[in-house]
């Protein structure tokens, strides 16, 4: 007997007095972390934000190491309250989808699964068919919400926004920096034979506060890399807000930003920023494949390997460098090249190898020397990424430390493991005392095919090998400026090292570093940059 006037009136074809649940109602119909199947005659009547004919409104997931269902970018719909206040996520039964963005629907939700998903909580309705869905206004007008970062919160997940204050953390490349071999195959890169073993790729986005948001990608959106500079101002970044664990990077935080297409990315063309960079390293556009080292600038260094020394900074005055006194030569970087320089082509790709070469720097050591062992053999990290600065002079309420990075070498797998796999950045005045800053931050390894591992046998691509270099941003506190001397280091903080499993979806992230472990790392950082805003 329970809802049964609705349940005559939907019998009857949804009669204009039927009256549609709330998005609060049902949200609260489903505990904490649960999922439970909604009973016969519950529905919900709201705006779809999803795009139909986007190719970006999901994550793509890995079904096989080398195949990637597709198919879940066009099962997924987003619908919000007429308010805005509330979305829910959608999973239809059929790829078909004939609901044109910011149409009003009505969704039968007789029988469906409504699940919820906390940190952050979230909701999602699956088993939703075309036939279960019919629209009451062709078009809504629907103005997204704008907001700043810090003022996203969980009920605005899978609702329509738009961030404001953005700019790009990472001004060079594309909209998003892939190895193009190894991701969906489109005009983009079909000559280089793209795999399509993965998908997906977020980038960086700040704010005038220091705050931090990614904004994902689906590879198949050609107008992710259009030869040309990304936008180098300030601005807007619309689309539906939605949260995605994103391994390959390591985590991305509660918030991400799905735009639909181009037309959402509203950032202006011209230079402008809220930072001003105190120091930074940065080999984005290095021609000359050198390292400027305190002992003399070395050119042409390419398959040559140079002692531990301290890199000058490209802008400010500093040094980078380790304390455990790794080797140091350059390495490639996953920034779509093409997009960066504008090289010739039909379409402006070029290349299309999405890696601009000796665009970083590759610390090479063993990866037992970033730790100290004790008495019983136990792992204790002991070694760092070492800047060296002043910031004597310098103002601001805001700081951050920015930086770019990937582990491996050139694809090749036998690099790609054993290496401590969480990180913490700190800083100290004296080199001695340190204060840790912000989260641990996760090192990924590069991107690989299916490989022979000496000793341990063949291993595929694993569902954690980063597409290109994560980005991070670690807040420090403004009492970090003002210093004649000032240390920040990035350095491993607990014994955990990579394993490369033998089934790929399994985490990479298991095993631990002992006293007798022997096996080459390769650190590579594309950029290293301190800034301030004021």
């Amino acid at each position: 007997m329970k809802r049964l006037s609705v349940l005559i009136m939907m019998l009857c074809g949804f009669s204009a007095l039927a009256h549609a649940e709330d998005f609060e109602s049902v949200r609260k119909l489903a505990g904490k972390s649960s999922t439970v199947k909604l009973e016969d005659g519950l529905f919900i009547e709201g705006v779809l934000v999803s795009d139909r004919t986007s190719l970006n409104m999901a994550d793509n997931p890995n079904v096989k190491w080398n195949q990637v269902d597709l198919g879940e970018n066009f099962r997924t719909m987003y619908i919000q309250s007429e308010d805005g206040r509330y979305g829910f996520r959608l999973i239809s039964t059929s790829l078909y989808n004939p609901f044109p963005r910011f149409a009003k629907v009505r969704v039968d939700l007789s029988g469906t699964e409504l699940l919820k998903e906390d940190n952050p909580d979230r909701y999602t309705i699956r088993g939703i068919g075309p036939e279960d869905m019919t629209v009451i206004d062709g078009y809504v007008e629907t103005l997204p919400k704008k907001l700043h970062i810090s003022e996203l919160k969980d009920e605005d997940i899978y609702t329509y926004v738009s961030i404001l204050d953005l700019e790009f953390a990472g001004k060079h490349g594309s909209f998003a920096n892939v190895y193009e071999p190894g991701v969906q195959q489109t005009w983009l890169n079909a000559f280089k034979k793209a795999s399509g073993n993965a998908d997906s790729w977020p980038t960086m986005l700040k704010d005038g506060k220091g705050d931090v948001i990614y904004m994902l990608v689906n590879t198949k959106c050609t107008w992710r890399r259009k030869g040309d500079w990304l936008p180098q101002g300030k601005g807007e970044v619309a689309g539906v807000l939605v949260h995605s664990p994103m391994r390959r990077h390591g985590g991305v935080g509660p918030y991400s930003i799905r735009p639909a297409g181009l037309n959402e990315i509203r950032i202006a063309k011209e230079p402008d920023t809220s930072y001003e960079t105190v120091v930074e390293w940065n080999w984005n556009r290095n021609y000359e494949c050198a390292l400027d080292l305190e002992g003399g600038l070395v050119e042409w260094i390419v398959n040559d390997v140079l002692k531990s020394d301290r890199i000058h900074a490209d802008i400010g005055k500093g040094y980078l460098s380790t304390t455990c006194g790794a080797d140091m030569t350059v390495a490639p970087e996953y920034d779509s090249r093409s997009a960066l320089d504008g090289c010739e082509g039909r379409y402006g790709y070029g290349y299309g190898e999405g890696s601009r070469e000796y665009g970083a720097v590759c610390f090479i050591s063993d990866a037992a020397q970033w730790y100290e062992f004790d008495a019983r053999g136990n792992a204790v990290p002991s070694q760092a990424v070492l800047v060296e600065t002043s910031t004597a002079g310098c103002e601001g309420s805001i700081v951050t430390l920015d930086f770019t990075w990937m582990a491996g070498m050139n694809r090749k797998i036998a690099y790609a493991w054993g290496f401590p796999a969480e990180w913490q950045v700190a800083w100290s005045e004296d080199g001695s005392q340190w204060h840790d800053a912000g989260q641990p931050v996760i090192l990924r390894p590069m991107y690989w095919n299916d490989k022979e591992i000496k000793e341990v046998g063949k291993r595929n691509l694993s569902y954690d090998a980063a597409l290109g270099f994560t980005e991070h941003s670690v807040r420090l506190p403004a009492e970090v400026l003002g210093k004649e001397k000032l240390f920040i280091r990035i350095a491993p903080c607990s014994d955990v090292i990579t394993m490369i499993p033998a089934d790929p979806a399994e985490p990479i992230n298991r095993g631990r570093m002992r006293e007798d472990f022997s096996q080459p790392f390769h650190l590579n950082i594309g950029k290293i940059s301190l800034q301030t805003i004021k």
